[in-house]
């Protein structure tokens, strides 16, 4: 950024805080700029104790297979088994 622009805005800071006042100022660093005028601005982040606070989703299980892993090879050799049980019966 260039010395002149970053100059230029800390002049404006400093004429709109003589302006509206320390309250004022305080109030827009608190809410953010755009809660502070009204219209709804980017939502604060959660701080680090309201991260902590939150539990992980329990992960889906599969209730058809038993314990949940779609590669358990004692299910695998199960269906396989069966697999080949029917087709005995249906050819003798």
């Amino acid at each position: 950024m260039n010395i002149q622009k970053q100059r230029a805005g800390q002049i404006g800071g400093l004429q709109t805080s003589l302006r509206y006042g320390p309250a004022h100022m305080a109030d827009i660093g608190s809410r953010g700029g755009a809660a502070a005028r009204g219209r709804s601005g980017r939502p604060k982040l959660p701080t680090l104790e309201q991260i902590r606070q939150q539990t992980a989703p329990p992960a889906p299980r599969n209730i058809e297979r038993g314990n949940g892993s779609p590669h358990a090879l004692s299910e695998l050799k199960a269906r396989f088994t069966l697999r080949i049980k029917e087709r005995e019966r249906a050819c003798p």
